[in-house]
């Protein structure tokens, strides 16, 4: 038995830098770009705040990684990044057409990142509240599988990245947000695969369309 169920999910896009991007301006010429052209040289002299204290000296150049206990400096052109994180989805809504009381309704989007971070990203998932027709609603799966037959409404994850605290299976979102995916290091159009899957019991309203927003949101590791 089919009831007219109609369940449409749209999606919002944050896509957040973590580190900050110089505004100087950049040289370029035939396939180069070198991003911040500053050039200054200071008088002698130190700076100290808390455990960490700079010195320099006048003419002195820096072109070279420094590392020292928690401090790395870098220095030259090097240094400055102008700093890479995009996010793009396969769609921006999933339309599950009319739901049946006898089988799963799936419906997959792609959501591609890429990040020139030597400290990697990580991709958020988050919903705006239940999945719903004014004050009815479909109940989040429970037990890592959407079941032919049971009101159920979750989704699975697929991907490189995928989160180690993730738990298998089908998963609900929640309002507060769930990390799906992450990475450690640099990535180019990396790929994470979001299968929502829905199922409907005899209780469930009929004649209504269902829906809600759910947000992707991609940062950039500290």
């Amino acid at each position: 038995m089919k009831s007219r169920f109609f369940l449409c999910i749209s999606f919002f896009i944050l896509c957040w830098l973590a580190w900050p991007i110089s505004s100087d301006a950049s040289m370029t010429g035939g396939s180069f770009e070198i991003y911040a052209d500053g050039f200054s040289m200071n008088d002698a002299s130190s700076s100290t705040g808390g455990l960490l204290s700079l010195e320099s000296t006048v003419g002195d150049s820096f072109a070279t990684t420094t590392v020292g206990g928690a401090i790395t400096l870098r220095g030259g052109f090097q240094a400055m990044e102008r700093g890479i994180l995009r996010l793009s989805l396969s769609s921006t809504t999933l339309d599950f057409g009319t739901l049946s009381t006898g089988s799963i309704t799936t419906s997959t989007l792609v959501v591609t990142v890429s990040t020139d971070s030597e400290t990697g990203y990580s991709l958020m998932l988050k919903e705006d509240g239940n999945l719903r027709s004014g004050v009815h609603d479909i109940n989040d799966v429970a037990d890592g599988s959407v079941t032919a037959g049971q009101e159920e409404y979750g989704v699975s994850v697929t991907s490189t990245d995928r989160a180690g605290t993730l738990p298998a299976g089908d998963r609900p979102i929640i309002a507060a947000g769930t990390t799906i995916a992450q990475s450690s290091g640099q990535v180019t159009d990396r790929q994470t695969t979001l299968t929502f899957r829905a199922a409907i019991d005899a209780n469930v309203r009929g004649g209504l369309t269902y829906s809600h927003q759910v947000t992707l949101r991609a940062t950039v590791n500290p």
